[in-house]
């Protein structure tokens, strides 16, 4: 539910809310690595991308093998 609500105010362009949303969502599931990294995307999004980068590293706790969230992380890092 976490990331259909939040996916559905990304689309409208409402990142706050979106965000706010996945929060709630890493408040009740924390170890959630997806719901972690739709998060991160909305923080590099909004422009606080050491937020974004604490969230993906999270994520690869969770789950090690996530290319996804290890590909996006090494991108926020190269832009540092």
């Amino acid at each position: 539910w976490f990331l259909a609500a939040g996916k559905y105010f990304t689309r409208q362009k409402n990142y706050e809310v979106a965000l706010n949303i996945l929060l709630k969502g890493i408040e009740y599931l924390p170890d959630n690595a997806r719901i972690r990294i739709a998060a991160a995307f909305l923080y590099d999004h909004i422009g606080i991308p050491y937020r974004a980068v604490e969230e993906l590293k999270h994520a690869l706790l969770l789950d090690p093998q996530n290319r996804r969230a290890r590909r996006i992380l090494e991108e926020l890092v190269e832009e540092e």
